[in-house]
């Protein structure tokens, strides 16, 4: 008997659209609460977070010895986790803090943060502890792209009841990893140590290996305050990297004995008022610019970005007043700004919200489209350059700004409950990550979640539909059987027919298919039966 099969490529929609306004994308539910967030190179995201309790990240049951441990999880791009694992104190009353996290090309995950006593890091495979030398000491640790632990190591020194954090982290195009945070007295990083003024708490800016190893660690504090921080993170595209943090009187950076800059603030020391600063390091730990911010009580920067011309954008919060360069704002109570910086430091434009209620921005994407976005929270109101938004409670808030500070447009999400933002990621030039917290049901775009609990998060694709390319479907034939080739792509999935009436299903194919470099295949056995395929667009 002669065997035949038929072959067609169909696709289920039209592939080639025009690229759509930005909104909120997608979302999906995370339990505990997240800290911050990243993009996976192959589509989906990581977060970090803490839990208390017994939660359940898809088929992991994680439980937390103390009042709350702490999670690292990934998740595919329609939010399944992919996995999950604990990271935790094994004493009750202590409890690690996370900063920050971030994904190399490999795929590999790295997070900071401060571990207290004796913690334990868990992998899918793989488990270490860590012991702390005082208070608190930095950790940074690594997992394989599948969640297995590679390492963890611990930097700081013996402060008595000062700790050492890791606030910040970020990831260059070479796989380096720059984290930021605070220390007190002397801190050893690998043979590299560094000495804060006067007993007091000074930041630091460090540079390590793909495999932790030390390279440079950079730092600037003051004798007046204990109030120096590094916060936040971001490289620009000469490889460069710009930190924002907090500072309090005088703020001056490299060794005391040899400062290279010094900065003052503005706010009243011995109220613990702040100013931000913003400093610019070389790769190789030079410093090339710091400058600072500040007005009549305290100012926070959560989130920095940089987009492709160098430009540097800070975004935060303040309370009463805040001038940046020549341009003053002033509100009561706190509200968020944004700012825009030169590449070389100087300021260029601040904007803020005016409404008497409170409202945090947490973070802050440069677009590949010339525009910003803003993303923060706000408590009930909001006015953003005359344009107010309201929700029943806090809710969280985006919005787009062109390379001028004007505003654009607008967006909130959330619910009754009490919604809030963390953290954002970029995904690539046109969209974004964020995390934050909701309570009972929130909307975010045309997506709405639930909450089982109040101990609740979301991570939230937004930006603009990219137009996706139509993938091509073709086919031989080898040693009885069809083989079937097309380009990888996770938006796309192969269906079979045994017809092309509209009552007959089109199913997904029992067995996966292989992929082999940029491709994937699908060997089907020739049968005397008539078959039918097609790339279906999920």
């Amino acid at each position: 008997m002669k065997h035949y099969i038929f072959f067609t490529a169909l696709c289920g929609l039209i592939l080639n659209e025009t690229s759509k306004a930005a909104d909120f994308l997608s979302a999906a539910p995370v339990p505990g609460t997240i800290v911050d967030v990243a993009a996976m190179p192959a589509g989906g995201s990581v977060a970090v977070g803490r839990f208390s309790g017994t939660q359940q990240f898809g088929s992991a049951s994680l439980t937390a010895v103390g009042s709350h441990d702490s999670y690292v999880a990934t998740f595919d791009k329609a939010g399944a986790v992919s996995w999950a694992v604990r990271i935790g104190a094994t004493v009750t009353w202590a409890s690690e803090a996370l900063g920050g996290v971030d994904v190399d090309k490999a795929g590999n995950v790295f997070v900071t943060g401060t571990l207290f006593q004796t913690t334990t890091f868990n992998g899918t495979t793989g488990s270490t502890n860590l012991v702390a030398s005082g208070n608190g000491d930095v950790f940074l640790v690594k997992y394989n792209p599948t969640g297995g632990l590679l390492w963890a190591k611990r930097f700081g020194g013996n402060h008595g009841a000062k700790a050492d954090s890791g606030n910040g982290l970020v990831i260059d195009g070479e796989g380096n990893v720059y984290v930021a945070g605070v220390f007190a007295n002397t801190a050893a990083f690998g043979a590299l140590s560094v000495t804060a003024r006067r007993n007091l708490r000074d930041l630091f800016l460090a540079k390590f290996s793909n495999e932790g190893v030390p390279q440079w660690v950079a730092q600037a504090g003051g004798t007046t305050g204990d109030n120096d921080t590094g916060r936040a993170l971001a490289i620009d595209p000469d490889g460069n990297v710009v930190v924002g943090g907090e500072f309090a009187g005088t703020l001056s950076f490299g060794p005391q004995a040899s400062p290279s800059k010094a900065l003052t603030s503005v706010g009243n020391v011995s109220n613990l008022e702040s100013d931000y600063f913003l400093a610019k390091y070389s790769s190789s730990g030079t410093l090339t610019w710091a400058v600072a911010s500040g007005g009549s009580k305290m100012e926070t920067i959560h989130g920095v970005a940089i987009d492709a011309s160098g430009n540097v954008y800070a975004a935060g919060d303040y309370f009463g007043s805040l001038t940046v360069g020549g341009s003053a704002v002033t509100r009561q109570g706190n509200g968020l700004f944004l700012a825009k910086y030169s590449g070389t430091g100087e300021p260029r434009w601040v904007r803020h919200s005016s409404h008497i209620n409170g409202s945090i921005a947490r973070g802050v994407f440069a677009s590949g489209d010339n525009t910003v976005y803003l993303a923060g929270d706000f408590n009930t109101a909001v006015t953003l350059e005359g344009r107010t938004l309201t929700g029943a409670s806090s809710q969280a808030l985006i919005a787009q700004y062109d390379a001028d500070g004007q505003l654009l447009n607008t967006w909130q999400a959330g619910g009754p409950g009490w919604d809030t933002t963390a953290s954002v990621a970029p995904i690539n030039a046109t969209s974004f990550l964020i995390g934050g917290s909701f309570q009972q049901t929130g909307d975010f775009g045309s997506t709405s979640l639930t909450a089982p609990s109040e101990d609740y998060s979301f991570i939230s694709h937004f930006g603009m539909q990219v137009p996706i390319e139509q993938p091509r479907l073709t086919y031989q034939l080898r040693e009885g059987k069809m083989e079937l080739t097309w380009p990888t792509t996770p938006q796309f999935v192969l269906e079979s027919a045994s017809g092309l009436s509209s009552a007959l299903p089109w199913l997904s194919l029992s067995d996966q298919p292989v992929t082999e470099g940029e491709n994937s295949k699908a060997s089907i056995p020739v049968t005397s039966s008539a078959a039918y395929f097609r790339l279906r667009r999920q």
